[in-house]
């Protein structure tokens, strides 16, 4: 009975997208997490035009599911290339859903796929991998990232399966 529970956990996975199979193994589905538009409210014309030469680079890494850093600070207004790498034997995400509706996400990338003005919730990583996130923060305020896998909006900070973070705007 118990083998038949686990076997139909991981087909609700599969089915559901959350699950994927590489190299024989069931893992968490990795990528970039989108919302419908309808979610975003902040969407920059005036940001395609930033030389993202001069944006300043934030690194924040994940390994035996704690962050490097657990802070970022960042300036209002002023553009920003946050680098997050996944150092862990397991998929990882960095899900700050209130940072990214409070700020202009000019592009999101993640491996060789890269989404333009995205409505993101999350990077979830594999093994190993790295993402990179082009943002201008529109609003001042402290933004918590969290690694979990769920989509539970705000239960998932209470539900989160590693470490939490801490994005101050000033």
């Amino acid at each position: 009975m118990l083998r038949a529970k686990g076997i139909f956990l991981i087909m609700c996975g599969l089915l559901s997208g959350c699950l994927s199979t590489r190299n024989g193994e069931t893992v968490w589905t990795d990528g970039i997490d989108i919302l419908p538009d309808m979610y975003c409210s902040l969407k920059g014309s005036s940001a395609n035009y930033i030389d993202w030469s001069n944006a300043t680079i934030l690194r924040e890494s994940v390994k035996d599911s704690l962050y490097k850093h657990g802070l970022l600070q960042l300036k209002q207004h002023h553009p920003y290339i946050i680098r997050i790498a996944n150092e862990d034997a397991w998929t990882r995400s960095f899900r700050a859903p209130e940072f990214f509706e409070k700020s202009i996400v000019v592009k999101a990338k993640y491996q060789d796929v890269i989404i333009k003005q995205p409505c993101m919730e999350a990077f979830t990583l594999a093994p190993g991998a790295s993402a990179e996130l082009y943002v201008v923060p529109s609003q001042r305020g402290l933004f918590d990232y969290h690694n979990t896998l769920n989509r539970l909006g705000a239960l998932s900070a209470l539900i989160t399966d590693a470490d939490i973070g801490l994005i101050h705007v000033y």
